[in-house]
């Protein structure tokens, strides 16, 4: 019995899940939380600055509603995905073989599927928020985010970035354009590391999902046994759904991190031209702190 099991631990430290734990799972994926709408929920319009039109304001309110709408919205998908593959992989606990893939593998396989691809519309979603509010000057239908998270379109960013600052945060106002500098440089490396296992610990969870992604478009099923070789790499094998799932909510959390960053930003802008969150509304608790700050 001892022999199994240690064979057992073996097996899966091999296939690198033997440190994962679903339990950690649920809980990152509980740090998820949506973000209030501004003209579906209530908010305060507390007045106008000096030569502001009312309607450029709400304007500017309509867009950023739009947008963070859209991010709940994929909130909601992805987080929901990644649960139900949380759950499945719990209720069905067993070795995964990499050459035998079950019913039970696939069906996990396809609600992480589903997650991967809506994350990847979030990623864009982060793009279109960063064009919104820095107000790039790119044609909204073509973006795309790998354009704008680009090293080499930083000087022209942290030209806009300087502007939109200036407007909202009274100088000096060099640690804020500074904070957002470093911002954009790491999100320019996070999406562009490179995918390798270094002393235990993974590193380039985006490009890993983006391969997979790209597998399913143009080459073969990442998620089957295949002697297909296309990248000329030799035997595809499918790695094991919990590794995959645990490298997806890895991503999930470093992509809402960056949106909750703007996000602050554009609440920034918006209370400083007068409209408010009602803060008296309990079931807005998880933004209490973000609206000290603001005030």
């Amino acid at each position: 019995m001892k022999n199994e099991e240690k064979s057992k631990k073996e097996y899966l430290r091999s296939i690198h899940i033997d440190q994962i734990e679903l339990s950690t799972l649920r809980k990152n994926l509980k740090l998820i939380i949506p973000f209030p709408l501004y003209l579906n929920d209530a908010i305060k319009f507390i007045g106008r600055p000096h030569g502001v039109r009312s309607l450029d304001v709400l304007s500017r309110m309509n867009d950023a509603n739009t947008w963070v709408k859209k991010c709940n919205y994929l909130f909601e998908g992805i987080s929901k995905s990644f649960l139900i593959a949380v759950d499945f992989i719990d209720q069905n606990e067993k070795l995964f073989v990499p050459f035998r893939i079950t019913q039970d593998d696939r069906t996990v396989y396809y609600f992480i599927e589903n997650g991967i691809y809506r994350l990847f519309s979030l990623w864009d979603t982060l793009a279109h928020l960063y064009h919104f509010y820095y107000e790039l000057d790119f044609e909204t239908e073509k973006i795309h985010y790998f354009q704008i998270f680009n090293l080499d379109y930083k000087r022209t960013f942290m030209g806009k970035v300087q502007c939109k600052i200036d407007e909202i945060v009274t100088k000096p106002n060099d640690n804020c354009v500074y904070f957002i500098e470093q911002k954009f440089i790491e999100i320019c490396h996070y999406i562009r590391q490179k995918n390798e296992y270094v002393n235990g610990q993974w590193t380039g969870n985006h490009r890993y999902l983006k391969n997979i992604r790209n597998q399913f478009t143009h080459r073969d099923n990442p998620h089957d046994f295949s002697s297909l070789n296309y990248a000329q790499q030799g035997v595809m094998m499918p790695d094991a759904p919990l590794l995959e799932l645990k490298r997806a909510i890895d991503d999930y959390l470093t992509v809402y991190e960056y949106i909750c960053n703007v996000w602050k930003l554009i609440t920034s802008e918006l209370a400083k031209q007068g409209i408010w969150f009602d803060t008296d509304i309990k079931k807005y608790n998880p933004m209490q702190k973000l609206l000290d700050d603001l005030k």
